[in-house]
C-alpha cells in the first residue's frame, strides 16, 4: 500500500504507478481541490479520502493525516513528497541536466513556483553547480509565506490565491538549503491572463501554477533585459481545472475576470494586417506601382512575381480577418465593412500585365489608399 497526502497531481502519478505494480493506493486530498482531479484519482482506482483544508500547523492537515494513516496500515509506505528528499534528488539527477543540455550551457535564469519544493530545489541545486551566474528565482502566488521568507528571511503570508498545489507556509525538507536569489510574486488575475494568452497564442491548455510560473519568468525577463535565456516549467494541464479557472462563472465568484476572446481575436487580426501588410509590403507596393508597361514582353519577371505575391498576401490577410468578424461589434463592422468591399473590388481590378498602362496608376493609388484607410480604422478601433 502506498499512502500520500496530495493536492492532486503527485497522487495521480502515484495512482498510475500503483496500478502498474499492483499496489493499493490511498490518497488524502483537501476537499477544496478541483472536482476533476478528485474524480480522476477515483477513476484510476485510488482510494480517495477528502478532508477539510486546514493549515499545516493543524494536526488534521492532509499531509499529517496521511502520515498517520500510513502508520495504521500494516506494511504501508508513506510517500511524504514534501519532506522526502528523493523528490528533489530526482530533479537534480534528471530535470536539471535535461535543461542544461538542451540550453547548451547558455542559461541566465531558472524560475518556478513551489509546492513540495522538489522541482525548484533539485533543478536549482544542479544549475548552480554548473554556473553560479544562473539566477534561481522562486515564483509565488499571493498567500504563500515563501515570498516574504525569500525577501526578508521571515515566513509571513499575505492575501490568498485560487491556484492549486503551490505556495507554502513552511520550509519543506526539499526546499531547505536550496539556492534562492530572489522571489517574484504574481497576482491571480495576471496568472489567469497569462494562461488564456498561452491557450490562444500557443495552443497550450494549462493549469493555474503554470500561469504563475510563466508570468514570473516574463517578469524576470523584464528585470534582466534583452538577450537573456530563462527557463520555467509547464507543470500542470488545464483539463483538471475546467470547472474552475477555465469557467467564467467560477472566476467571477472569486472576483476575477475571464479574458475576452473577442478582444484577443480582433487584436490578432488587426495586428496581422498591420505587421504583414503594411510594414512588410507597403513600401514595396509603392515601388512596384510606379508607371510601367505591364506587358509580359517588357515587364521584369521580378516585378511580375512580386506583384502577384503582394496580391496573394492581401487576399490572405482578408481571409485571416474573416473568421473573427462574428466577434466584432456592429460599430466596428460598420467601420470596416465598406473598406473590405473596396479592397475586394480593388483586387478584381488589380493592374495585371494584360491591363492598359494608363489605368495602372489610378488602380494602384486606389489600392494603396485602401491599405491606408483600413489600417487607420483598425488602429483607431484598437485605441
Amino acid at each position: 500500500t502506498v499512502v500520500e497526502g496530495t493536492a492532486g497531481n503527485t497522487g495521480i502519478g502515484l495512482a498510475h504507478l500503483c496500478n502498474a505494480r499492483g499496489y493499493r493506493c490511498v490518497i488524502v486530498i483537501p476537499e477544496t481541490q478541483s472536482a476533476e482531479k478528485i474524480e480522476l484519482l477515483r477513476s484510476l482506482g485510488a482510494e480517495v479520502r477528502t478532508v477539510p483544508a486546514v493549515p499545516y500547523r493543524d494536526p488534521n492537515n492532509y499531509v499529517k493525516l496521511s502520515g498517520r494513516i500510513a502508520e495504521e496500515i500494516p506494511g504501508a509506505v508513506w510517500a511524504n513528497q514534501f519532506d522526502n528528499r528523493a523528490n528533489r534528488q530526482a530533479h537534480a539527477d534528471t530535470t536539471g541536466p535535461e535543461i542544461w543540455q538542451q540550453c547548451e550551457g547558455r542559461l541566465d535564469g531558472w524560475v518556478a513556483a513551489t509546492g513540495t519544493g522538489g522541482t525548484y530545489a533539485g533543478v536549482a541545486l544542479y544549475l548552480k553547480q554548473q554556473s553560479d551566474a544562473v539566477r534561481c528565482v522562486l515564483a509565488n502566488p499571493h498567500g504563500s509565506a515563501l515570498y516574504s521568507w525569500a525577501s526578508t528571511g521571515e515566513l509571513a503570508s499575505e492575501g490568498s490565491s485560487v491556484t492549486d498545489g503551490i505556495g507554502n507556509s513552511r520550509i519543506t525538507a526539499n526546499l531547505e538549503g536550496a539556492p534562492v536569489d530572489e522571489a517574484i510574486r504574481i497576482d491571480d488575475q495576471t496568472a489567469i491572463d497569462v494562461l488564456y494568452d498561452l491557450l490562444w497564442h500557443e495552443g497550450l491548455f494549462l493549469g493555474g501554477s503554470v500561469g504563475i510560473n510563466v508570468a514570473a519568468a516574463v517578469e524576470l525577463a523584464r528585470r534582466l533585459g534583452p538577450g537573456h535565456r530563462i527557463v520555467t516549467v509547464l507543470c500542470d494541464g488545464g483539463d483538471r481545472y475546467r470547472s474552475r479557472i477555465w469557467n467564467k462563472e467560477w472566476l467571477q465568484s472569486r472576483g476575477l475576470r475571464q479574458p475576452a476572446i473577442a478582444n484577443y481575436r480582433f487584436d490578432l487580426a488587426s495586428q496581422t494586417l498591420y505587421d504583414f501588410v503594411w510594414n512588410e509590403f507597403c513600401d514595396w507596393y509603392l515601388e512596384l506601382s510606379k508607371p510601367v508597361l505591364w506587358e509580359e514582353s517588357t515587364a521584369q519577371p521580378e516585378q511580375l512575381a512580386a506583384r502577384k505575391t503582394l496580391i496573394e498576401v492581401l487576399e490572405e490577410a482578408l481571409r485571416m480577418l474573416h473568421p473573427f468578424m462574428p466577434f466584432l461589434t456592429e460599430e466596428i463592422w460598420q467601420t470596416v465593412s465598406p473598406l473590405v468591399g473596396q479592397h475586394q473590388q480593388s483586387i478584381m481590378l488589380a493592374p495585371w500585365p494584360d491591363r492598359q498602362p494608363d489605368r495602372v496608376d489610378l488602380e494602384a493609388e486606389g489600392e494603396i489608399e485602401w491599405l491606408k484607410q483600413i489600417i487607420v480604422a483598425i488602429r483607431t478601433i484598437r485605441a
